[in-house]
């Protein structure tokens, strides 16, 4: 009877939480707070009330031991250490809060997502554009597809998001973006502290093993091309814990500088 009564009890607070009508919040704001991080974040919706935004389906690393459990299993997901997850937490941090800089729309249901916050949190899909913040944390490595979905406001069903969540995953995974990318921390204090001093990499030249993705110097997180294996490179100086800069030549004998991660050219 119990067991019951526990399964009707949940199934009456989906279908509550699937009649609440979404409400849309144009010209929103990023209120700075030390606790807002890669998904979950202070905002001003225009110039009223402020509200505390948690993203639907996709988890960002944690940036601190808060939470053990949590990231003792983002650990795990990501294949790596938990001091490798806290450094890609603040990425995180730091990616959502320059996709939020020039103003969002969040579309909630005002549906608590909890917290340790005394102030509510709401579940919320986040857009800057035509482009939405969980994806791209996602297609960034700097998100697990994980937590609490939904059907879309416009009317996009939550399988069909998750299935393009999952679909930006591996993408990402593929690339070594991100946490994906990452070389585990512990175990190379000799190198680098682990959460803050890139690692002293002298100037060498190398000749890629693999095809190797390329980034902007101004933005770590937007690939700029990919360089082909057997391409010659300059590794110029360790810019992060987990980039370098690199300078290479065109085809038309042109020089460029860009971002690669260490690991991708053995270092």
């Amino acid at each position: 009877m119990t067991i019951i009564l526990a399964a009707f009890v949940c199934l009456f607070c989906l279908s509550a939480d699937a009649q609440k009508k979404w409400r849309t919040y144009e010209n929103c704001r990023l209120i700075d707070n030390p606790s807002n991080d890669g998904d979950s974040f202070h905002a001003r919706a225009g110039n009223k009330r402020a509200y505390i935004f948690r993203l639907y389906f996709v988890d960002a690393p944690e940036s601190d031991t808060s939470v053990p459990d949590r990231l003792t299993d983002q650990a795990a997901y990501w294949g790596t250490d938990e001091k490798t997850v806290q450094l890609f937490g603040k990425e995180a941090a730091k990616f959502t809060e320059k996709f939020l800089a020039n103003g969002f729309t969040a579309h909630s249901r005002l549906i608590d997502a909890m917290g340790r916050s005394e102030k509510k949190r709401n579940y919320a899909i986040i857009r800057a554009g035509d482009k939405d913040l969980g994806e791209e944390l996602v297609r960034n490595g700097l998100g697990r597809v994980h937590g609490k979905g939904t059907d879309l406001p416009e009317g996009t069903s939550e399988r069909l998001m998750w299935g393009r969540l999952r679909s930006a995953e591996r993408e990402a995974k593929a690339a070594k973006r991100g946490v994906w990318g990452a070389v585990p921390v512990v175990g190379r204090a000799e190198r680098f502290d682990a959460l803050n001093t890139p690692p002293d990499i002298p100037e060498q030249d190398l000749v890629l093993s693999q095809t190797v993705a390329v980034y902007s110097t101004m933005d770590a997180n937007r690939q700029v091309g990919i360089l082909q294996r057997g391409a010659e490179v300059r590794v110029l100086n360790a810019e992060s814990p987990t980039m370098v800069r690199i300078r290479f030549n065109s085809a038309d004998g042109k020089s460029y500088e860009a971002l690669c991660r260490m690991v991708d050219i053995g270092l």
